[in-house]
């Protein structure tokens, strides 16, 4: 899914249909920040940081960010973040 990643007001008076979705769903999400008005995967994606929570949900992307990186060639790192 694409995003414009907007932030701050602009989020706030626009909202995030990202943001939205993203909350929704019970599935793995990518998502891909915008250039300009178009985001384009075209196979110049060098590496690709899945982000992780510890959950048995959030590794359910792996063999799918797995599956990308080699197919793009791409380096892939994990990434925990904990307050």
């Amino acid at each position: 899914m694409s995003t414009h990643g907007r932030s701050g007001a602009g989020r706030w008076v626009i909202g995030s249909v990202t943001d939205k979705v993203l909350h929704a769903v019970k599935a793995p999400l990518m998502i891909i920040r915008s250039e300009g008005n178009d985001a384009v995967l075209d196979g110049t994606m060098s590496h690709i940081i899945v982000p992780l929570d510890g959950s048995d949900l959030a590794e359910t992307i792996l063999p799918h960010a797995v599956n990308l990186a080699k197919a793009l060639g791409a380096k892939m790192s994990l990434v925990r973040a904990t307050p």
